[in-house]
């Protein structure tokens, strides 16, 4: 399994070939999304709603012997792609190195800049509910001073 810098990496080099196009950035996120499991009905409940995201987004996070697994959903097309960024990135990493994770690829490919302030807040609310998650429920013995 690669890395969360190494998968950020690759992040970064297949946003490049867009060239800063938006309107290729946001067909590419839609296709992310629409290639994304769906979650079932018994999964869409409010336990999995992240809290705060403008969309519904429905997040199933799991660990497992310290190793995070998500899933994810939405009823917005790019949101449902920016999600399923975030469980490339972490979905099958140690919980430790989900914690303390610093996602530079955001800022390195400007994707803020292009999805607006409502979308990066609520990209922000599924870091922070990821983080949140992996810190409480799979790094309880890990030391976060």
């Amino acid at each position: 399994m690669l890395s969360i810098i190494a998968i950020q990496e690759l992040l970064i080099q297949e946003f490049a070939a867009l060239d800063n196009d938006r309107e290729l950035l946001v067909d590419y996120l839609i296709d992310l999304g629409e290639k994304t499991e769906v979650l079932s009905p018994s999964e869409k409940v409010d336990a999995h709603l992240v809290p705060g995201c403008l969309a519904k987004v429905w997040l199933v996070q799991e660990a497992e012997k310290g190793i995070l697994w998500l899933r994810t959903d939405s009823n917005a097309s790019i949101t449902k792609g920016l999600a399923s960024l975030l469980v490339r990135i972490f979905s099958g990493q140690p919980c430790a190195e989900v914690v303390h994770a610093n996602l530079f690829f955001i800022s390195a490919i400007g994707l803020n800049q292009f999805i607006g302030i409502q979308r990066s807040s609520g990209l922000d609310y599924m870091i922070k509910s990821i983080k949140a998650y992996a810190k409480k429920t799979c790094a309880r013995k890990i030391n976060f001073s």
